[in-house]
């Protein structure tokens, strides 16, 4: 009888392969045979003795050929567990007691230095953080659809349109030529001030009307991008779609920047004005006229200031909300100064309407929708500054 050295089982001598496991037969000697070895032969020689024995791949990978028993007992109790999973395959035949293979698996013996556990606490921030943005985004988006934004946008574009009409039809120098008189029939006593009030309005009027209503519309032009970006921005922005276009903010910032330069420019030709004058009142000894024009002079340079930040603040507050609605990244909120400017700017623009003259329609409205922009526009930024935010 043969018997596999691979499952043990025994065979016929004239077999040559088991008819259990099907592998190759090979002679093994039995137990009486003695083997005998030459002594002059070296240690190392002996493996040169031993016949090449052809295994299978998974069972030559598994089991250490140095260690491997050629007697008939030895391959019984070597692959008698052969259907079991070859014995101990995922325990000590691989030198992996079974708890260090299991520890390991996840670790070192893949060549991750990181450990699992953190590894998971990485994805679970990712995933943490992207849920923060989109819920993020949807906010913001659906911000942009309150009402008080909208109603601003309808007053500002009222506001645009009767702007037209009052630069059109020359209500608009009137209108400067009755405020300067109602400032100076309550400024009696204030001989410097209403020298200066004057005199700023007689330059005015000095003009070529032609070119003043070509300035006056040229400084429109920036009202008139904010209507069509801001307009855009409200209809673009919503929740419906994962990608949506920033064109209306980026326009927005646009006709700020161009805003801030057409007001820089007007507060530099006030300010040389006022140095000419009080240069002229030095010159004349006129102290008192050099007082007030240095003091107005102060005034006004502090005001261009303000009113330079504020609108740098503007610009940062647009791009605070483009980010959010389109990135869901929260890089900062909007300026409280923005808002505190927007609601005293309200105010102002209430007060000029007192001089105005009630039967100038056009003028009021003009005034009267800006100041309603203001006042709608600074509240829904107060909503937004104080919803639109990471929740820490």
């Amino acid at each position: 009888m043969k018997r596999c050295m691979y499952c043990g089982h025994e065979n016929d001598d004239a077999s040559e392969n088991c008819v259990k496991c099907g592998n190759h037969l090979l002679d093994t000697p039995s137990e009486s045979t003695n083997v005998t070895f030459d002594e002059s032969q070296e240690p190392g020689d002996l493996a040169q003795d031993i016949p090449a024995v052809d295994m299978p791949e998974n069972v030559a990978d598994a089991v250490d050929p140095t260690g491997y028993d050629y007697t008939g007992a030895g391959a019984s109790d070597s692959y008698g567990q052969y259907g079991n999973g070859y014995g101990q395959y995922g325990g000590q035949d691989y030198a992996y007691p079974g708890a260090e293979a299991q520890q390991q698996y996840g670790g070192q013996a893949y060549g991750y230095d990181e450990d699992p556990q953190e590894y998971g606490q990485d994805t679970f921030h990712e995933r943490s953080r992207a849920a923060s943005a989109a819920g993020l985004m949807k906010k913001a988006r659906k911000r942009m659809h309150n009402p008080f934004l909208f109603l601003g946008i309808v007053f500002y574009t009222l506001h645009l349109i009767a702007s037209v009409l009052d630069y059109v039809l020359g209500n608009a120098l009137v209108n400067l030529s009755t405020v300067s008189h109602f400032i100076t029939s309550r400024l009696p006593d204030q001989k410097e001030i209403v020298s200066l009030i004057n005199s700023g309005v007689s330059l005015i009027n000095n003009v070529n009307k032609m070119y003043l209503l070509i300035g006056a519309l040229v400084s429109l032009l920036p009202v008139l991008l904010l209507v069509l970006g801001l307009w855009i921005a409200f209809s673009k922005t919503t929740n419906r779609r994962e990608q949506i276009s920033t064109g209306g903010y980026t326009l927005s910032r646009v006709a700020i920047v161009l805003k801030l330069i057409l007001v820089c420019a007007v507060f530099l030709a006030a300010i040389v004005f006022l140095v000419v004058f009080v240069v002229s009142a030095g010159a004349a000894s006129h102290m008192m006229s050099l007082i007030g024009g240095v003091i107005v002079l102060l005034v006004l340079v502090l005001l261009a200031v303000l009113v330079l930040l504020y609108y740098v603040q503007v610009l940062y507050g647009i791009k605070v909300v483009r980010t959010n609605v389109r990135d869901g990244i929260d890089i900062g909120r909007i300026p409280g100064f923005a808002i505190l400017v927007g609601f005293i700017g309200c105010a102002v623009t209430v007060l000029t309407m007192i001089p105005m003259a009630p039967d100038d329609y056009i003028g009021l409205a003009a005034r009267g929708t800006y100041a309603a922009w203001l006042f709608l526009s600074s509240f829904w930024a107060l909503i937004y500054k104080a919803t639109v935010r990471t929740r820490q």
